[in-house]
């Protein structure tokens, strides 16, 4: 039987046009290459190619990021510095301190000899106290200015003005001993106050309250903060006995003043 009759290669050892070569089985681990498909190497070469051709951030948008963030850090930092100064550096542990307080004087003023329609209207006080003020924080200073210290009685002011005291500079872990005197007349004091003090001597006790009122500065570098508070003192007292001794008291914490 004839044999087939093979292809005859050309001059450059290339089958003729028209023939096909079989192609050379894959590799192990390496993937066929038809068309259409990578090989082994191709598919790890093409993420590369993938990002190397990537566009880049250019300096303008970098600067734009940077400015964002350091801003959006700073105001981040000034909400926590203003969340620090409201909770720890406000005065509300500050309060005055009664250590003694001494009553010579205090009752409603006779009638005139001799009027029988006249009544008692006038109230005479005189309280002198032993006020101190403590300043517990160990990293600033508070000034204290305009300070004043008033008596109240029944809900009504006695006397027309307070007493004015020196402003100081209270360092820290610090006392300040200061010794205000209140000591007057109540013209015409209202019938609910003569009530009171009728009712409270029989009773044995009267219930004062001594207002004080001063502002509170703190200096922050670079900030300065002042505060304005009032505090009541309530003091119990037996009635005087009259004869030049006065009835005394103390050890009294100051609340703020609602």
């Amino acid at each position: 039987m004839p044999e087939a009759a093979l292809p005859k290669p050309n001059d450059a050892g290339m089958p003729e046009e028209g023939t096909t070569e079989a192609a050379a089985p894959p590799k192990p681990g390496e993937a066929p290459t038809q068309e259409g498909i990578y090989s082994t190497t191709d598919q790890a070469a093409g993420p590369r190619r993938r990002l190397r051709h990537r566009p880049r951030k250019s300096w303008a948008n970098k600067i734009a990021v940077f400015t964002c963030k350091t801003v959006l850090n700073f105001i981040a930092s000034l909400i926590c510095l203003f969340l620090l100064w409201s909770i720890y550096y406000r005065p509300y542990k500050v309060r005055p301190h009664i250590d003694a307080a001494a009553l010579a004087v205090f009752d409603l003023a006779s009638p005139a000899a001799g009027n029988a329609t006249a009544t008692a209207t006038a109230l005479r006080y005189d309280l002198a106290l032993n006020m101190s003020f403590f300043n517990d924080h160990r990293v600033y200073s508070i000034r204290f200015g305009h300070l004043t210290v008033g008596l109240y009685y029944g809900g009504d002011k006695l006397g027309p003005s307070d007493d004015t005291l020196p402003s100081f500079k209270l360092r820290t872990r610090r006392h300040r001993t200061v010794y205000p005197v209140l000591r007057g007349r109540a013209s015409n004091v209202s019938a609910a106050v003569a009530e009171a003090f009728a009712r409270e001597r029989a009773a044995g006790a009267f219930n004062l309250d001594v207002r004080v009122k001063t502002t509170l500065t703190y200096r922050f570098w670079p900030t300065k903060t002042t505060y304005y508070y009032e505090y009541d003192c309530w003091l119990q007292f037996a009635p005087p006995p009259g004869n030049g001794t006065p009835a005394v008291t103390g050890g009294v914490k100051c609340s703020k003043h609602k």
